[in-house]
């Protein structure tokens, strides 16, 4: 469902108390944060993965995690909660890098573990170009990552050059069809015009 301006107004509530009441919501969907070999594990066996956010412990045997809710439906939003990224934070002992997966889950990566942010950016982007529907699914978020960093936690986009260039270039191309689409509607309005003139 959109929501709309006339359906807040129809509700009686502003956009910021719309979206305080969808941060509430997500959270009361029961947040997961799971380390992932035991998310795959949990998928493999059927067994349910072990939530890190309960016990604390941030122990990992791959360094990766995964944040989405008890659902495992359109859980990315938790990404938004302060709070719950600042716990993280502390699970995983220190700054961390958002990867977007999907709309039901993120990938959480310690900056600890020494990975390469272009890489990890660029793999991010290389998936998502890949979606049949890309710029319906995670085309907004296709050319970055996100960093969160103490004390605010606040997510923190990272856009880098060889990732800015391909940007560029998509852009160079729609310009390029624009041009192209308005000299052919041009040709064909002076045509139209020179049927009109012939006319007795």
């Amino acid at each position: 469902m959109a929501v709309t301006p006339t359906v807040l107004e129809t509700w009686g509530i502003t956009v910021e108390q719309l979206h305080q009441d969808a941060l509430v919501s997500d959270m009361n969907r029961h947040p997961m944060f799971c380390d992932m070999q035991n998310m795959m594990e949990s998928m493999l066996f059927g067994k349910e993965p072990e939530n890190l956010l309960d016990d604390g412990s941030g122990q990992s045997g791959m360094g990766m995690y995964c944040l989405t809710n008890g659902d495992k439906m359109n859980g990315a939003g938790l990404i938004l909660q302060g709070d719950l990224m600042q716990q993280i934070g502390e699970i995983v002992g220190g700054d961390f890098y958002i990867l977007s997966s999907s709309c039901h889950e993120v990938l959480v990566i310690p900056e600890s573990m020494g990975m390469d942010v272009k890489e990890l950016s660029a793999m991010v982007y290389s998936r998502s170009t890949r979606q049949k529907y890309p710029q319906k699914t995670a085309y907004p978020i296709a050319s970055s990552i996100m960093t969160a960093k103490k004390p605010s936690w606040k997510m923190q986009r990272n856009v880098y050059p060889v990732l800015k260039k391909k940007r560029q270039k998509q852009k160079l191309q729609r310009r390029v069809f624009m041009i192209a689409l308005e000299k052919r509607n041009s040709r064909a309005k002076r045509r139209k015009q020179r049927k009109l003139w012939r006319r007795p």
